[in-house]
């Protein structure tokens, strides 16, 4: 009598399991969703040799459709992807701002990683960090918008004389240690 009580409590506790796995798993795919703003014309011309960027946005607009496991291969394939974006970019967007964030992109990334790979995946956590990478994914389109506009403003005459005279690093000797 024991071990059937045992067996049923077993039976039981694997069908909640199933239950709460099923359920998590159709809040996710409901909510499954990552926005990409389509860039200009001519930032679109600046992406197209940026391989990584392509990856991504590939990456990005794909939804994993089977099981829990479809989505922590996602989550980890785009956290890998945007830390990956930090290589090879265009020249215009290799500076801080751009690379902060991409970098805010990356932990967001990431963390929607971790929370998937839990065993109780806290579904409230997950969809916040959704909403929260596309806000990251709009800032970076955005900030490659910004980029774009502040470099066709033409230079006034004598500009770019005043900017290297207010470069503090000019200043500094570089004389090597022997």
């Amino acid at each position: 009598v024991s071990c059937n009580e045992e067996s049923e409590k077993r039976e039981l506790l694997r069908l909640k399991s199933q239950e709460k796995t099923e359920a998590v798993f159709k809040i996710i795919n409901d909510n499954w969703a990552f926005q990409q703003p389509q860039p200009s014309s001519q930032v679109a011309s600046l992406l197209l040799d940026w391989k990584e960027w392509r990856d991504f946005t590939t990456a990005i607009k794909q939804k994993p459709k089977s099981t829990i496991g479809a989505f922590r291969k996602q989550s980890k394939l785009l956290a890998d992807l945007s830390m990956k974006m930090n290589y090879n970019m265009p020249k215009m967007y290799d500076n801080a701002q751009f690379k902060s964030r991409i970098s805010v992109l990356t932990t967001q990334l990431q963390s929607l990683d971790l929370y998937l790979n839990l065993q109780d995946i806290p579904t409230d956590k997950v969809l916040v960090i959704i909403k929260d990478v596309n806000v990251g994914v709009s800032s970076l389109q955005n900030q490659m918008e910004q980029m774009l506009i502040k470099a066709s403003i033409p230079k006034e005459e004598g500009e770019s004389e005043m900017i290297k005279l207010l470069d503090t690093t000019r200043a500094i000797k570089t004389n090597s240690i022997q």
